[in-house]
């Protein structure tokens, strides 16, 4: 009898050790379907990263693996928008939908949420995911809102990069109690990739927005733009001005192996020291009159300005540059006929003080001459005829001074009506 017990007590314990390898095993089976479920979201997550620079089909292709990997009916995208600082849905999808909405402008959406407002905005706010098992219940879930689907439960993940929240990833089903653990950890793994993903892709998207500005501001210039490498001093791009003023095309420019090329000899040092200087720096250093020596041989005055640039991801260099050319040539011009003015208003001067010289002379020989033609002949002796004689040299010298000094004046009067016009 004792042995049959002790029997049934080994088949017993047997059993219950049996039962807890099965147990474990089914266990770490189940550990085992988990993994090989988040391997597979891995790969599907991974599948999808060459879609990064193209937000829309990457967002498309993110609620698509969303709604087949959880039990979620609707999944929509929520990003925050910097400038109103609220939550403005980007991407939505139903599971009954052929395709998703996607709203290219965030200003073109028109369902938002302000951030603490509502599920999605708490979420954005407290920077932590909400899962709501029945909405009916929940006093957080917001009823005087309408919403377009029926919703019974919904979860709500927050992505999150180096503590700034980018958006929301919101899922919803029309019935209660829906979402299980395995849906959490699923969003959980999607949330960390996504979340750097998308980072990267915005990032990408304002960099570009960024170039294009730039670009359109580059070749819109009426000033002439190169861009040069700080280190071999190669140009590496030019707009459309650059090669009107300086004649070369861009194809041209480009091939240089130096800007040298295009400045005068006496220039390069010059030149070049202020460049390193900018390069050293880092800041703005205007440089004026710069001849440029075009592709026919003539040189253009160039007013440049070097500054030191963030361009396709590299610190450059730009040259932007003024032509001044024909303003100054004006000024040489201008500066000329105030020299001829001042010259002139000399002239004036000088002519006026020697005229009032002359005609002091020129009265008293007169007044001489004029008294010794008024006495009897006898009076007058062969001095007095010498006298007259040398009056007569006296008043015809003088007559020639008066006759240089009304020139002068004409001189004058001309170089007055030179700068009138030029006013």
């Amino acid at each position: 009898m004792s042995q049959k017990r002790q029997i049934q007590n080994e088949n017993k314990k047997l059993k219950e050790e049996l039962d807890l390898y099965v147990k474990l095993l089914k266990e770490a089976n189940l550990r085992f379907e988990e993994k090989v479920n988040e391997l597979s979201l891995l790969k599907r997550i991974g599948d999808i990263i060459r879609y990064a620079f193209d937000l829309e089909l990457f967002c498309k292709k993110l609620t698509d693996i969303i709604l087949e990997e959880t039990n979620a009916e609707n999944c929509s995208l929520m990003l925050k928008d910097p400038d109103s600082d609220k939550l403005i849905l980007k991407v939505a999808k139903g599971s009954k939908d052929e395709s998703s909405s996607y709203f290219e402008k965030l200003k073109d959406s028109t369902i938002f949420f302000s951030i603490g407002e509502g599920i999605a905005g708490k979420v954005a706010l407290e920077g932590k995911p909400i899962l709501i098992n029945d909405v009916r219940n929940d006093k957080r879930f917001d009823h005087s809102r309408k919403t377009h689907l029926p919703i019974g439960s919904l979860i709500c993940f927050p992505l999150v990069m180096q503590e700034q929240v980018l958006g929301v990833i919101n899922l919803s089903n029309s019935q209660p109690h829906t979402f299980s653990n395995n849906d959490m950890r699923a969003i959980t793994i999607f949330s960390a990739f996504v979340t750097s993903i998308l980072n990267n892709a915005i990032s990408y998207i304002e960099m570009k927005e960024s170039e294009e500005k730039f670009r359109a501001i580059f070749e819109g210039s009426r000033d002439a733009i190169l861009i040069i490498d700080p280190i071999s001093r190669k140009i590496i791009d030019c707009n459309k001005q650059t090669e009107n003023w300086i004649g070369y095309s861009k194809k041209e420019l480009l091939h240089m192996n130096h800007i040298l090329e295009i400045l005068p000899p006496d220039y390069d040092n010059w030149t070049i020291q202020h460049v390193n200087k900018v390069i050293r720096k880092a800041r703005k250093e205007r440089i004026s009159e710069i001849p440029f020596l075009r592709k026919d041989g003539n040189a253009r005055l160039g007013e440049t300005k070097i500054t030191t640039i963030r361009y396709q991801g590299r610190s450059l260099i730009q040259l932007c540059i003024r032509d001044i050319t024909e303003r100054k040539e004006m000024e040489e011009k201008l500066f000329q006929t105030e020299k001829l003015s001042a010259l002139g208003e000399l002239s004036g001067g000088v002519a006026h003080d020697f005229n009032n010289v002359l005609a002091a002379i020129l009265g008293r020989v007169q007044l001489l001459n004029k008294s010794l033609c008024g006495l009897p002949t006898k009076e007058r002796s062969g001095s007095m005829a010498n006298l007259k004689r040398g009056l007569e040299i006296i008043e015809k010298a003088t007559l020639d001074g008066e006759e240089i000094l009304r020139r002068l004046q004409g001189f004058y009067r001309v170089r007055r009506d030179d700068k009138n016009f030029s006013q």
